[in-house]
C-alpha cells in the first residue's frame, strides 16, 4: 500500500471520487462510516465502511491519513448494540 494511491484499490468510479475527496474533508473533520467499494485480493469487490483521521506533522500540517475499514456485510450481521 505504501507508495500507491488509495484510489488504485477502489472498485468503482464513485469510490475513487469519494477517496479523492478525503484530504479535503479531513481538513474539517474525521471521516466516519463512509461506504466505499474496494478490490479484494481475489479480484472481487467488497463494500467497506471506512473511518479516516488525519496525521499531522510537528507544525500542524496534514501529512497523511489513517484509514480503517470494516466489511459492511460484517456490520449488517452484527447484533445491535455493538
Amino acid at each position: 500500500m505504501v507508495g500507491r494511491p488509495l484510489g488504485d484499490l477502489c472498485a468503482d468510479v464513485v469510490s475513487r471520487n469519494l477517496v479523492a475527496s478525503f484530504p479535503l474533508h479531513l481538513s474539517e473533520s474525521p471521516i466516519e462510516d463512509c461506504e466505499i467499494r474496494l478490490l479484494a485480493e481475489d479480484g472481487d469487490d467488497v463494500s467497506v465502511a471506512a473511518n479516516c483521521t488525519p496525521r499531522y506533522d510537528k507544525h500542524g500540517r496534514v501529512v497523511g491519513m489513517v484509514l480503517i475499514g470494516r466489511p459492511v456485510g460484517e456490520l449488517r450481521r452484527a447484533p445491535h448494540g455493538y
